[in-house]
């Protein structure tokens, strides 16, 4: 979600855009302040006399970073500092341009030495214990878009030979269904269906059809039962999806399944191509 927030929430949201854009400036400011070393007092001299153009790019830099602030408090909403990061690269370019001095070798074998010590430290220490945190705690969804997509998959097989046509439910799982299942099953959701949970035409069930929820997805799974309502030969399963890193298990995640398996008269599926079927009809089957 980004939005609904209050004033005091999205401000809140604003600091720490902020924040996190000052957060990652910091390192490069530290090996800005190495290299320069005493001239870092010319500084101040340099940047008063930039030419138009560098003024420009500095203005576009600084304003590329304050109004998403201010818009995130007037519209009440949150900012991500990621989608800011384009703006930091005008700043480090102002300031490179507008230097009036040659660094010293020196300075810059020791930035290239510290860089790279830096990485491996990245590399070697800092990414696997990020990543087995992220493993056993369920801080998103991600690791499990994988083993959803093969377990509907496997058990969409089981009852039919047709490839799995469509795929619908929670817009990750089913996005990563898309991407993930062997089969790559159709997915689409019409601007004018995205706030709704309507049922499938029959048409649709009747060429196959499959849907994912989270267990803890109420609307999704409301809205599973009503197409189980619709379709009964649709089979209703439940399983729980847990990752292994290096044979360490993860986090769980309870997911549900709906599954229509296409009717016999209506299944098309020939050579292992997926029935065809238009894009209209496939929004009726998310929100």
């Amino acid at each position: 979600m980004h939005g609904g927030y209050s004033t005091r929430e999205a401000f809140w949201e604003a600091t720490k855009f902020v924040g996190g854009l000052l957060a990652t400036l910091a390192l490069p400011a530290v090996c800005w302040v190495l290299a320069a070393g005493p001239k870092l007092k010319r500084t101040a001299a340099d940047l008063a006399a930039l030419d138009p153009g560098l003024w420009l790019l500095f203005l576009i830099g600084l304003f590329t970073l304050l109004l998403p602030a201010l818009t995130a408090i007037v519209v009440g909403t949150d900012m991500p500092s990621l989608w800011a990061l384009q703006g930091l690269f005008l700043l480090a370019l102002i300031i490179v341009c507008g230097a009036r001095f040659p660094v010293e070798r020196f300075h810059t074998v020791n930035l290239m030495v510290g860089v790279v010590v830096f990485a491996v430290i990245a590399i070697v220490v800092a990414a696997p214990y990020y990543a087995y945190e992220r493993h056993v705690r369920r801080e998103n969804d991600r690791a499990f878009y994988r083993i959803a997509a093969n377990e509907i998959t496997q058990r969409w097989h089981a009852l039919t030979d047709a490839p799995l046509p469509v795929i619908s439910g929670s817009d990750d799982l089913a996005f990563a269904t898309a991407f993930y299942s062997p089969d790559h099953p159709r997915y689409s959701r019409p601007f004018r269906l995205q706030y709704t949970w309507p049922v499938p035409p029959q048409n649709v069930l009747a060429r196959g059809w499959a849907a994912l929820c989270f267990a803890e997805d109420t609307p999704c799974v409301s809205w599973m039962d009503q197409v189980k309502e619709r379709a009964p030969n649709a089979t209703r399963a439940a399983f729980t999806a847990r990752p292994t890193l290096l044979g360490h298990p993860g986090a769980t995640a309870a997911i549900q399944m709906l599954i229509v398996p296409p009717e016999a008269k209506k299944a098309r599926a020939r050579d292992g191509v997926a029935p065809t079927v238009a894009l209209d009809e496939l929004g009726a089957s998310r929100r």
